[in-house]
């Protein structure tokens, strides 16, 4: 199988960051932590319209690219 999408979910403290980056080392599939793209580096997070933008993408195509691009203008 060829797996280009994976999603790592579990309660706090189980080691999913841990986890999330031997696999990227592993397999070589960037890692997105998505509290990297909701919270800006002041801890508040991004407006409501950031966030539905986010979601859309996610929802139709999954393109982590775009969504790392629109973060990086949205905090810088």
């Amino acid at each position: 199988m060829n797996y280009n999408k994976i999603i790592v979910v579990g309660c706090p403290g189980a080691g999913k960051s841990t986890f999330s980056r031997k696999l990227a080392e592993k397999t070589g599939i960037p890692l997105y932590h998505l509290d990297a793209l909701y919270w800006k580096e002041d801890w508040t997070h991004i407006s409501r319209e950031h966030l539905r933008f986010i979601q859309k993408i996610f929802k139709r195509k999954g393109n982590h690219s775009k969504i790392k691009r629109r973060c990086r203008h949205v905090s810088g």
